[in-house]
């Protein structure tokens, strides 16, 4: 068979952490998961720095208390009052 043949069976690869051989497309499966899971955890945090951003604002105008704000960008009051000390001591 020359180079540009296509095999009769799809090529098989060892997978070192379970120690099988896995088929093309299962390895496929399993990137397309792990890239998945990493877009997911990115956008978490991407949506926790801008809360975040909402309240450091928010502590700024001085208007809303440290509990309004937790409950308005739906954060923990503990990092809302976290940041509130950091906006304070500049």
């Amino acid at each position: 068979m020359n180079r540009h043949e296509k095999p009769d069976r799809p090529a098989k690869e060892r997978d070192p952490g379970r120690n099988r051989e896995i088929m093309p497309e299962e390895g496929q499966k399993i990137m397309c998961q792990i890239f998945e899971d990493l877009a997911e955890k990115r956008a978490q945090e991407r949506a926790m720095e801008e809360k975040k951003a909402t309240a450091r604002r928010m502590i700024t105008r001085g208007k809303p208390t440290v509990e309004e704000i937790a409950e308005n960008v739906d954060l923990p009051i503990d990092i809302v009052r976290d940041l509130a000390g950091l906006q304070l001591s500049k």
